[in-house]
């Protein structure tokens, strides 16, 4: 999807995907640590969800830390703010390294990176991508005509399909395809092979 003009870019819900590889041992105060980030960024404006993907390879204590917002305002406050900076400090000694964050926007934040995966992001296969968008977008549309079959016949088609498309594209972008994606990660980005 293309946009015409930078407002409209900047109204797009934001993602800010952090890794941090953690040092044997110190787990458990990283984790709770991650407790303080969550009720931190939860009191900002423009917040909508965060989540922590825990490591699925003892061998590699690697989280995946990932943070939606409204827009990119909302998610550039954030990591200009003090509180951003003071609690990653925090963090620096339960850490061995702290990656780049990136922020994405659009389709791609439907799907939760694994942790195994944040660097060398690949792609699920099109027919996995394709059962997905099946199982999300299949119970909205039932949905979306049950709850509006009892106006449909006093509105022009035209506008009840539109309805229809605004109602499935929120609930697909939050929390269809997140839930979605995260419930099926390990088929989506199964462990590479050792």
């Amino acid at each position: 999807m293309e946009y015409n003009n930078v407002s409209e870019a900047k109204k797009r819900i934001a993602t800010n995907i952090i890794s941090e590889i953690v040092k044997p041992g110190s787990q458990k105060d990283f984790e709770a640590w991650s407790k303080g980030i969550n009720k931190a960024v939860s009191r900002q404006p423009g917040f909508i969800s965060s989540d922590i993907l825990r490591p699925r390879d003892p061998n590699h204590l690697e989280y995946i830390i990932i943070v939606r917002f409204e827009n990119s305002d909302a998610l550039n406050v954030w990591q200009a703010s003090e509180t951003f900076k003071t609690i990653f400090k925090e963090a620096e000694p339960y850490l061995v390294s702290h990656r780049s964050q990136q922020q994405s926007h659009g389709i791609e934040q439907w799907f939760e990176l694994p942790a195994h995966q944040i660097h060398q992001i690949k792609k699920p296969a099109f027919y996995k991508l394709v059962f997905m968008g099946i199982l999300a977008v299949y119970p909205l549309v039932l949905l979306a005509n049950f709850l509006l079959k009892p106006i449909a016949h006093m509105l022009p088609y035209w506008f009840v399909i539109l309805i229809s498309v605004i109602f499935i594209s929120v609930l697909m972008t939050y929390p269809v395809m997140p839930v979605i994606s995260k419930m099926l990660s390990t088929w989506l980005y199964p462990n590479p092979k050792k």
